[in-house]
């Protein structure tokens, strides 16, 4: 009877191994491959009334041991920023292959800055002593110039660009001939 007993738990001991290994082996087929991860910096050139003249996004992708990567996206141009590797663009998506393993990779695509809807809509005005005049009227005028960059939350902006877009604004000025610089709010 002892006997029965112990080969009958040595069998249920060998099933519960048995369904332990198939559990464990199924677990790998189920993990996920590796996928690229990414950042992307927006970058925009505006006309001195806060109009886009020009439109790029930087993007940089961790690869996680990948050696294909798609991105989606309407450019103009595609500018490999880490190495040799030819994009290949068609129908709003840009692939790249790489032969070597590459850990981090950027590439800079060129965009319509017409299409390019903004979560913000900013407009430029200029005053010269106090008396509003247009940016070409202050080219070689002397006096107080007063210059106002005004930003509005673009309601129309796609929701991507509004949940992850940050604004940070840069201007040069000759602090020697500057009387003040003010930034409300920021």
């Amino acid at each position: 009877m002892k006997a029965k007993k112990r080969k009958l738990a040595q069998q249920a001991l060998c099933g519960m191994l048995a369904v332990s290994m198939v559990c464990v082996s199924d677990m790998g087929a189920m993990a996920k491959e590796p996928s690229a991860k990414h950042d992307e910096t927006l970058y925009v050139t505006l006309d001195e009334y806060g109009n886009a003249t020009e439109t790029s996004v930087v993007k940089g992708y961790t690869l996680n041991g990948t050696r294909e990567l798609t991105d989606f996206g309407t450019y103009s141009t595609v500018n490999n920023m880490t190495n040799y590797a030819t994009p290949v663009i068609e129908n709003g998506k840009v692939t790249f292959q790489f032969d070597e393993n590459v850990n981090r990779f950027f590439f800079e695509g060129q965009m319509d800055p017409n299409t390019t809807n903004l979560p913000w809509t900013i407009d430029i005005t200029y005053k010269l002593n106090g008396v509003e005049k247009r940016a070409e009227e202050l080219a070689g005028a002397s006096g107080l110039i007063e210059l106002d960059i005004h930003l509005e939350p673009n309601q129309n902006a796609p929701e991507y660009m509004k949940n992850n877009m940050i604004l940070q604004a840069a201007s040069i000025f000759d602090m020697k001939k500057t009387l003040s610089v003010e930034a409300p709010g920021a």
